[in-house]
């Protein structure tokens, strides 16, 4: 039950188990090891104060009789904190009673029952803002000046056959794909120990050259797919949507999953991240492309439709960014060894308050 409640916790549910249940989660002071167990809590500001219910049956409070670091998850993310145990008698006991009552009155003024006093560290989302900006900057500039060499190709390649459109295009593309690959790895080499730069340019850049490749299939076959019917068209037009958007993060997940835990999320984050921003591109650049426009106009609405497009993409894989570090960052910080996992339960000493 506390695994289903954790796992609710970190998904799009958790409002269904209402906003008095946090994830707690620490490393045991005499086994080492990480536990992790659901919580009603009651928070004021940065402060979430805990009551280990029937205390005296439970051990793993105890874990923070002195201050401990340990991680909270609330409002879907872990957050992580400091927490210190108070008993009847010791300073502050009062005031975090009576905070704790206010949310569950039928709590008695006089319990015996220790109660644990977690402090939110704000060190840490001021981190997670600026991994998330230096992101946002690299990976605008980059794909934005990437980009702008297919846009420049297609303009001026925009009259001459499909034998020398395609070939151009596809190498163009893999320009672009090198250039936010380095300004991506500018920002993920200092997250990532040891990232090898060159194979994470070199899978970016093959991988947009096959996307820009997957693209230009219908130009390639001369409209022989528009002749098939329906029944074969539109899965074969399904299959070609996913490759193409799926494919920088498929070659970048060859580098990531040796590197971060859950690393598969950065495939299907990046795809939908590229399905936005080619949305936001198409939106804004067909509206503005006219017949018979100078070739320089072409080129300045196509690097327009560029900045858009590498900017939505750069604002949400930046949320992907954080969420992997912060995922290596405690996956660093307490991994367990698998056959350590079942002594865990000795730090619970019975179920979660």
């Amino acid at each position: 039950m506390n695994r289903v409640l954790l796992r609710l916790l970190r998904s799009p549910f958790r409002r269904l188990i209402g906003s008095r249940i946090c994830g707690l989660r620490f490393r045991g002071r005499v086994t080492g090891h990480v536990v992790e167990l659901p919580v009603e809590y009651v928070r004021t500001g940065r402060r979430i104060v805990v009551l280990a219910g029937r205390g005296a049956t439970k051990k793993w409070w105890r874990n923070f009789r002195t201050p401990h670091r340990a991680d909270v998850l609330i409002d879907g993310a872990w957050r992580v904190a400091t927490g210190s145990a108070i008993l009847p008698g010791e300073s502050g006991r009062d005031a975090a009673v009576a905070s704790y009552r206010r949310a569950h009155p039928r709590t008695p003024a006089d319990t015996s029952d220790p109660l644990v006093v977690i402090e939110l560290d704000h060190a840490l989302p001021d981190r997670e803002r600026a991994l998330w900006a230096r992101w946002f900057r690299n990976v605008t500039f980059g794909e934005c000046v990437g980009f702008a060499v297919p846009a420049s190709v297609g303009a001026f390649t925009a009259h001459a056959s499909n034998a020398a459109t395609v070939p151009a295009l596809v190498a163009a593309g893999a320009v672009e794909g090198a250039l936010l690959g380095w300004f991506q790895a500018r920002v993920l080499r200092d997250v990532l120990t040891g990232l090898p730069v060159a194979r994470w340019v070199g899978v970016t850049a093959a991988a947009a050259a096959f996307a820009w490749l997957v693209g230009l299939l219908p130009a390639i076959t001369g409209g022989w797919l528009s002749g098939l019917p329906p029944v074969v068209l539109i899965p074969l037009a399904g299959a070609g949507g996913v490759a193409l958007l799926a494919s920088i993060g498929t070659a970048q997940w060859t580098v990531l999953r040796d590197r971060v835990p859950d690393a598969g999320r950065w495939v299907w984050g990046t795809a939908l991240s590229w399905l936005a921003a080619l949305g936001v591109f198409v939106a804004v650049s067909t509206s503005l492309w006219q017949p018979g426009q100078a070739v320089v106009t072409v080129v300045l609405i196509g690097v327009l439709g560029g900045l858009l497009m590498a900017a939505t993409v750069a604002a949400l894989t930046g949320v992907l960014v954080v969420r992997l570090e912060r995922a290596r960052r405690w996956y660093a910080e307490t991994f367990v060894p698998a056959d350590a996992a079942g002594h865990a339960d000795a730090e619970l000493g019975g179920r979660s308050s």
